[in-house]
């Protein structure tokens, strides 16, 4: 039987006209659980105090802004949920599995609170723990998680409605406990916090894509859970209303039978608060791509890589997200299909979209994820938000990589989109898996940036960056080298340095270009740092250095330890914390003259800016050395290698390109008069600038202007032996990190 203690702790919850008291109640059960002295949480054997963290208690900062009150270790405050409408009454980290009681036994947690109400009202309670759990209002059995064996989630999992009477009201949350630790967190709120929580997490996610069949089932049920009428509409690719109804409490699926076979369709579910979106298809996915594709559009090419990608993987028998991948880049490349030119979607889109551009460095085609809130004003200006990528375990193609393997994340995205009505772009930016940001990148990047502000509405007083882990690096890294272009930076666990643990580490440049040494370019822009104490994928020790550095120079900075967050942040695209910063930060004119960093010069900056290889045809060391940077090059990026032999090289090519020449002698007149220039000579197997003996027998890549544009560079790399080629690096504009003469013995 169990006995129940109370002890109130009163907490102004909601700006309405009712006051909600909370009371932690103290459960003990006699002959069944143990109770954690003060802690309520109970189950079949006792943890020593050091095993477990404590449950934190809360204050009011103003009337609505709720904040822990426990300092952590570094004398910083603990925030664990600041925000309008809602408070946090239980955030537990990791509480270890019962060891004794071995891996398969279940353990049960029991969490009770009391709400006084002064009149009959709704509140809301959201949950998302590892495993679901059962709920129980005032002694009645009111609600069980859909899914009791989950893992934590990145959004709330459980959305409960609680009517509450007059008086005290007794709730009791019981969590079967199928994991080797618990981490679960529930949050009492109002119903603006409620829909918006809602929003995040089934925007994108209404109900399955009709794959050969006629049932459209949802996810959960909305009508049930949202509590007031709610209309399903769906639409054809055209925009054209093809269906809509007022769903009822009862309906966990709907029949559609009368939708058009082997097409895509937009679902839309409106509410009182909220709508959501979510793109759909009916049929047969190999036949509705064999339609679309029949029809030609510059901007195709993205959507057939993925599609075909996606199409051929092994996930499509064993992937529950695979149909809703595979829905969204089928409607986005059939709404494409519909226009005439390379014209932007403003509307009807489902927002998550893949674009295309022909690169100024190469002229091959470059992609970028772009998120677009669901209505976009043409005639007003947009926030815009860039997310480089992090490192990556192997490569990938952009398209097919792991930030765009994850549905859930880009629909977590596109709620925040909407939400903030930012838009946010993931450009591709011809990076690999942990190379450092180099000039290419940088520079194709900033190519990237000026397409989206071509097509689309851009603020461009508020662009920022935002980066996880190595993507805040290479965030930093750019953000000095474009110090007047970015209102404001976030970094969610930023990597300290890239080089420290690479083959690269004694290099200047790289140590150059390592993050605290970054920091004094960047020190007027406004920075946003999270991190998370118990991650361990990139651990607070590896950048506590950074931060203190940061804090210590910057003019505005931010930092907030949030647990839990690093289980998702290294995974989600972008985060929250950072959309609330950027809130109205806009580039200032000190920010708009920042003196940008400046690197050492080195044969890599030369990829920066349009680039030609050039080669000698029958030098058959030169055409050996050639074959092997062309595989790579087109390995890596999957696009055509930019070269030509010397004999078809064209004035306009010298005078507008950078140049990189593999070899030294040259039969093409143009080719010689321009070495001539340059000081260049190689005599009796030795290596000559202007007159002065330099090496002999060796392999060498050296840096000089263009004669004939000063504002170009040319690279030669050669050998004075031709034995010697073997030595030259085969990916220069990767590893091209070193200084303007290099020597290769």
């Amino acid at each position: 039987m169990a006995l129940f203690m109370k002890r109130k702790i009163y907490v102004l919850l909601f700006a309405i006209p009712v006051i909600l008291t909370i009371f932690l109640l103290r459960r003990y059960f006699i002959n069944e659980f143990i109770s954690l002295q003060d802690n309520p949480i109970y189950f079949v054997e006792n943890i020593p105090p050091n095993e477990y963290i404590p449950i934190h208690s809360f204050y009011i900062k103003g009337p609505l802004t709720f904040q822990s009150e426990e300092p952590n270790d570094r004398g910083q405050k603990a925030i664990l949920y600041q925000g309008e409408g809602a408070i946090d009454l239980y955030h537990i980290e990791k509480l270890p599995h019962p060891s004794s009681l071995g891996k398969n036994i279940q353990t049960f947690y029991t969490f009770s609170f009391g709400v006084h109400a002064d009149v009959n009202t709704m509140a809301y309670l959201l949950i998302r723990s590892s495993n679901g759990v059962k709920v129980w209002l005032n002694d009645e059995y009111i609600f069980q998680s859909k899914n009791m064996n989950r893992s934590f989630e990145a959004a709330f999992s459980d959305f409960i409605t609680l009517p509450l009477h007059n008086g005290v009201n007794n709730i009791l949350i019981e969590h079967i406990n199928l994991s080797e630790e618990l981490v679960f967190e529930a949050r009492l709120c109002n119903r603006d916090y409620f829909l918006t929580e809602y929003g995040r997490k089934y925007t994108g996610l209404i109900g399955e894509p009709l794959h050969l069949t006629d049932t459209f089932y949802f996810d959960t049920n909305h009508r049930k859970i949202l509590n007031v009428p709610v209309t399903l509409s769906i639409q054809d690719i055209s925009g054209k209303n093809v269906f809509e109804k007022e769903l009822s409490e009862k309906e966990d699926y709907l029949l559609l039978a009368s939708l058009k076979e082997d097409a895509t369709y937009m679902c839309n579910l409106q509410s009182e608060g909220i709508t959501l979106r979510q793109p759909i298809y009916k049929g047969d996915p190999d036949k509705i791509w064999k339609a679309i594709q029949t029809k030609q559009h510059p901007e195709m090419n993205a959507y057939a890589y993925r599609i075909k990608a996606l199409l051929e993987h092994e996930s499509r028998q064993s992937d529950w997200w695979w149909r809703f991948k595979i829905a969204s880049v089928l409607f986005e490349a059939d709404l494409v299909s519909q226009k005439n030119s390379r014209e932007y979607n403003f509307a009807h889109t489902s927002g998550i979209c893949f674009r295309s551009y022909k690169s100024s460095l190469d002229s091959c085609d470059q992609h970028y994820l772009l998120i677009l809130p669901d209505s976009v004003d043409i005639d007003s200006s947009i926030p815009l938000v860039i997310i480089p990528r992090p490192f990556i375990d192997n490569q990938h193609h952009f398209l097919i990589s792991p930030q765009m393997a994850r549905y859930w994340s880009l629909t977590h995205a596109k709620a925040l989109a909407n939400e903030y009505n930012y838009i946010l772009m993931m450009p591709e930016a011809r990076m690999y898996a942990h190379e450092d940001l180099v000039p290419m990148a940088a520079a194709e990047i900033i190519n990237s940036i000026e397409d989206v502000k071509e097509h689309y509405p851009v603020d461009e007083s508020r662009i920022y960056l935002q980066g996880n882990c190595s993507g805040a690096y290479r965030s930093l890294s750019l953000l000095s080298q474009y110090p007047g272009m970015f209102a404001a930076c976030a970094l969610y666990s930023p990597l300290n340095s890239w080089g420290y643990k690479t083959k690269f580490q004694t290099i200047e440049w790289v140590n150059n270009q390592k993050p605290e040494n970054l920091i004094p370019y960047i020190k007027q822009i406004p920075l946003f740092i999270q991190y998370d104490e118990l991650d361990m994928h990139n651990p607070y020790i590896t950048f506590k250095g950074l931060i203190d550095k940061i804090q210590n120079s910057q003019d505005e900075v931010t930092i907030i330890g949030e647990k839990h967050s690093g289980a998702h942040y290294n995974v989600l695209l972008v985060g929250e914390n950072a959309f609330e910063f950027f809130k109205n930060k806009r580039l200032t004119q000190e920010m708009k003259e920042s003196s940008p960093f400046l690197n050492t010069a080195v044969v890599a900056d030369i990829f920066s800016q349009p680039y030609l290889f050039v080669y000698e045809k029958g030098n058959e060391h030169a055409t050996q050395y050639i074959t092997h940077v062309k595989a790579n090059y087109e390995k890596n990026f999957w696009n055509k290698f930019p070269v030509c032999q010397a004999e078809d090289i064209t004035k306009e090519d010298i005078e507008t390109k950078n140049l990189i020449l593999i070899g030294h002698s040259f039969r093409n007149e143009l080719l010689r008069t321009l070495m001539s220039e340059t000081g260049l000579q190689i005599k009796n197997n030795s290596l000559f600038i202007n007159n002065e003996l330099k090496a002999t027998s060796v392999g060498f890549q050296i840096i000089t202007k263009n004669p004939w544009n000063k504002n170009l560079d040319i690279v030669v790399i050669s050998a004075s032996d031709p034995r010697l080629f073997n030595r030259l690096d085969r990916e220069p504009w990767k590893n091209g990190l070193l200084p303007i003469l290099l020597l290769y013995k």
